[in-house]
């Protein structure tokens, strides 16, 4: 049971690397095209919306790696 849960664990935070990584790439292509177009707020706000998003993967990832680790007594 206890390998599963672990499987889980694991599985859980490879989707949180992959959704970060996801959000990453977007975010840089949209910061390029923003430094072209500084004044384009509708850029800034989705940037600033995906660095949220970001920030919140790394806290679920930090998350689960707490989780996996085993207590200590």
């Amino acid at each position: 049971m206890q390998t599963a849960c672990m499987g889980h664990m694991v599985a859980t935070e490879s989707v949180w690397k992959k959704k970060r990584a996801d959000l990453k790439a977007r975010r840089d292509s949209l910061f390029k095209e923003y430094t072209r177009h500084p004044h384009d707020v509708r850029l800034s706000l989705e940037i600033k919306r995906m660095d949220d998003e970001i920030v919140d993967c790394t806290h679920k990832m930090e998350e689960e790696t707490r989780s996996s680790r085993p207590k200590r007594p």
